[in-house]
């Protein structure tokens, strides 16, 4: 599916990518940020004690996404996720932009314990599960009626 098939001014298009696919993304991701669309990427990676030694497939991800990523972040482990997650689509809804997240392929196998938090994590939420959007320029029709008014 194309991305400019799927863009809307009120949601955040995931898309996905594992591997050394992650780079194909690129192209369609700039469009995107150029256009203020807000996207979050979602690649995959090799095994986490396998990153950065320079083995098959071993791209720097969240590095190279940097660039078109307002929020680009390699997920350390599942209770990193949420919180991660939860940044990643607030930034691009809010920023309207990209948001990339990189997730090495134990990781994904990994569970979740509802109990367990980090005891540096003073809270539990770093930011709301309720969405407000930012200031907008109006429309050239928005002003149009205000004029009309005045």
């Amino acid at each position: 599916m194309r991305l400019r098939q799927v863009y809307r001014k009120d949601r955040c298009l995931p898309v996905y990518a594992t591997g050394h696919g992650g780079i194909h993304l690129l192209n369609g991701l700039y469009n995107a940020k150029y256009d203020g669309q807000p996207v979050l990427a979602i690649t995959g990676n090799t095994y986490y004690d396998l990153i950065n030694t320079f083995g098959q497939q071993d791209i720097p991800l969240a590095q190279i996404f940097s660039d078109v990523a307002l929020y680009s972040v390699r997920v350390t482990g599942p209770d990193h996720i949420e919180t991660a997650t939860n940044i990643a689509i607030h930034t691009a809804l809010g920023m309207r932009g990209v948001s990339h997240l990189n997730i090495p392929a134990d990781t994904q196998d990994m569970t979740l314990a509802e109990d367990k938090q980090s005891m540096h994590d003073v809270s539990p939420f770093h930011t709301s599960f309720a969405f407000a959007t930012g200031a907008q320029q109006p429309t050239h029709e928005a002003l149009r009626n205000a004029a009309e008014v005045l």
